[in-house]
C-alpha cells in the first residue's frame, strides 16, 4: 500500500486569520530578510503564522529586531554566505516559499554586482527548481536593463534573466525607489542637508515614482501566496510623480523652519540646483575648537605635559604683563624661574 507523503502546503491555501501565534502551515525562506525592506515583509508573513526562515552573515545582533515579528520558534535564523551551494540548500530545505530580497547599492573588495545581483540569483533558482521549491520571488528594480549605463542596473537585468532561465516559474518584481523610515531615499537627503550648507541636485528635475515600503511589503507576500502571479514581471511604483528638487523640498518642509531657496546654475551643458540649508530650529553648535569643554581639555593637557617635564605652571590671563605674575613655588617653598608659561 503506498504511502501518503506530507506535503508543504502552499501559502495561497491558506486563510488563516489567527495573527501571529496561528499556524499556517507555510515555510518560507526569506534572503535579505535583514535589510531594509526585509523587516517589513518578515512582519506581514508572522501575521499570517508562517514558519519564517532568515540566512544572513553578520552577528546576532543584526537579526535581533526580527525576532518579536513572530511566535516562539516561528522566526528561525541560519549563519551561511551565498558563495557556498550548500548552505544556500540547507536553507531552502523544507519550504515552499522562497523570497530574495538580496541587494547592494555599491561595490566593496569582496562583494560586486556580479556576485548579488547576477550569481546568486542563478544559483538560487537552480537549487529551488531540484528541491521542488512552489514558489520563488526575486525583487530585481524598476530601471534594471541590459542596455542601462549605471553597472547596478545592468546586473539587476542580468539577474533577471538568469533566475527566469533557471526556475521558469519565478515572480519578478521592479519595484521603484523605496521610502520609509529606514531608507536611503530621504534619510540621505536630510543627511547631507545637515552636514553641508548647500544640497546640490545633478539633476533637479528627474522625476521618480517612490513606492512606501509597507506596500511594496504587501505586494511581495501577495506575489507569493498568488499562483496568478507565477512566471509575471510586475513594475510597482507609487501613486504620485516626484522631482529629486520637490522631494529635497519636502524634506527641508518637514525638518527645518523657514522655506527653501532655490539657486540655479549652468554647468556645462547640464541645469543644477541647489537647495540651501535653512535655519534649524534648535541654535547651531560652536565649533569644536571654540567649546568650552574642549578648552579646559587643551589646558588639562598642557599641564600635564609641564609636570612630565618637571615643571609646575600656573593658569594665567596672558593679557596680563608677565612681570606681574606671581611666581610658583617649588615643593620645598622655594620659588622657581618659571611662570605661567614655559620660559621667561
Amino acid at each position: 500500500m503506498a504511502h501518503a507523503t506530507a506535503v508543504l502546503k502552499p501559502l495561497s491555501s491558506l486563510r488563516s486569520h489567527g495573527g501571529r501565534s496561528s499556524v499556517s502551515g507555510a515555510t518560507v525562506t526569506v534572503f535579505g530578510g535583514t535589510g531594509f525592506l526585509g523587516r517589513y515583509v518578515i512582519n506581514r508573513l508572522g501575521k499570517m503564522g508562517c514558519r519564517v526562515v532568515v540566512p544572513f552573515r553578520g552577528d546576532e545582533i543584526m537579526v535581533r529586531h526580527l525576532k518579536p515579528m513572530g511566535d516562539l520558534g516561528v522566526v528561525n535564523f541560519f549563519d551561511m554566505s551565498i558563495r557556498e551551494p550548500e548552505q544556500i540548500e540547507e536553507a531552502v530545505a523544507g519550504s515552499n516559499i522562497v523570497i530574495n530580497l538580496l541587494g547592494k547599492h555599491f561595490e566593496t573588495s569582496r562583494w560586486s554586482f556580479q556576485d548579488v545581483h547576477a550569481s546568486f540569483p542563478a544559483v538560487l533558482g537552480t537549487i529551488c527548481a531540484e528541491q521542488g521549491v512552489d514558489r520563488l520571488v526575486h525583487v530585481s528594480a524598476l530601471g534594471a536593463s541590459a542596455s542601462a549605463p549605471s553597472a547596478w542596473a545592468r546586473s539587476k537585468a542580468v539577474g533577471e534573466e538568469n533566475v527566469r532561465a533557471a526556475f521558469p516559474e519565478t515572480t519578478i518584481l521592479r519595484p521603484a525607489p523605496v521610502f520609509g523610515d529606514e531608507d536611503r531615499l530621504l534619510n540621505r537627503i536630510a543627511k547631507l542637508s545637515r552636514a553641508f550648507p548647500l544640497l546640490p541636485l545633478v539633476d533637479g528635475d528627474a522625476m521618480q515614482q517612490p513606492v512606501f515600503c509597507d506596500d511594496l511589503a504587501k505586494a511581495v507576500v501577495e506575489a507569493a501566496s498568488n499562483r496568478d502571479c507565477a512566471g509575471k514581471t510586475y513594475s510597482l511604483c507609487g501613486p504620485k510623480v516626484y522631482t529629486n528638487l520637490q522631494m529635497a523640498e519636502y524634506v527641508f518642509k518637514v525638518s527645518c523652519t523657514h522655506g527653501p531657496c532655490r539657486l540655479t546654475s549652468s554647468c556645462h551643458a547640464s541645469q543644477r540646483h541647489a537647495t540651501p540649508r535653512r535655519t534649524p530650529r534648535r541654535t547651531p553648535r560652536l565649533p569644536a575648537a571654540a567649546c568650552p569643554g574642549d578648552r579646559r581639555r587643551q589646558q588639562r593637557r598642557r599641564l600635564a605635559a609641564s609636570h612630565r617635564d618637571g615643571v609646575r605652571h600656573r593658569h594665567f590671563d596672558p593679557a596680563q604683563p608677565l612681570a606681574h605674575a606671581r611666581p610658583a613655588e617649588d615643593a620645598d617653598g622655594g620659588h622657581d624661574h618659571a611662570y605661567g608659561c614655559a620660559g621667561h
